[in-house]
């Protein structure tokens, strides 16, 4: 039964177990803002035919809290309970658009180190000035190849940002102009999970 719990691997020590990992999964799915969010997400999958991901921020990463998948012949490879990172992704960026510049250039610097953005520094700050201004966040490419999306965040009671959610698709189907026309689409529906939640998005 402990087995389940820990796991202990020689040189390496102990990591979480399979119960452990279930038993997280199942908080992250029975939230309320994943139970708030559910109705939402099928209705946006509906519409475009595209993947939807609920996520939030986790210290330095993101990490998806749901996800519906695409009816596109291409898929996107993600799972609920995968971690990615901030300054790459349209949930990232949507879950950071209240920070400061500072904190901002901080995660910029946190994820480069690790190679996990390759826009400049100033391009990807003039991007973010733009998505805070705008509400919302793209992915153009930045994470995977032929991956883009759009991200709106999501907000509490307090007016703080708890989730993003997105719509995530492949150039195949999707460009640039296609995600200017969603962005309108996914904020209603973010704004209805808002108020859910108490919140607005503005």
């Amino acid at each position: 039964m402990q087995a389940r719990y820990l796991h202990f691997e020689p040189r390496r020590g102990y990591r979480l177990g399979p119960r452990l990992l279930e038993l997280g999964f199942a908080a992250y799915r029975d939230s309320d803002i994943t139970r708030s969010a559910r109705a939402g997400m099928e209705e946006l999958a509906e519409q475009t035919r595209d993947t939807i991901h609920l996520a939030q921020l986790d210290g330095d990463e993101i990490i998806y809290l749901d996800k519906i998948g695409g009816q596109r012949p291409i898929s996107v490879n993600s799972r609920i309970g995968g971690r990615k990172p901030v300054c790459s992704t349209g949930v990232g960026k949507a879950l950071i658009l209240d920070e400061t510049e500072d904190k901002w250039t901080a995660r910029y610097e946190y994820d480069a180190k690790r190679d996990n953005v390759h826009v400049p520094l100033d391009r990807w700050l003039a991007g973010m000035r733009a998505y805070a201004r705008g509400g919302y966040a793209f992915d153009l490419e930045e994470d995977a190849p032929s991956i883009c999306c759009v991200a709106v965040p999501i907000r509490d009671a307090s007016g703080q940002t708890v989730a993003a959610i997105s719509v995530t698709g492949t150039t195949d189907y999707t460009d640039e102009a296609q995600l200017q026309a969603l962005i309108p689409v996914v904020r209603r529906v973010a704004e209805s999970i808002s108020e859910k939640l108490g919140g607005k998005l503005e």
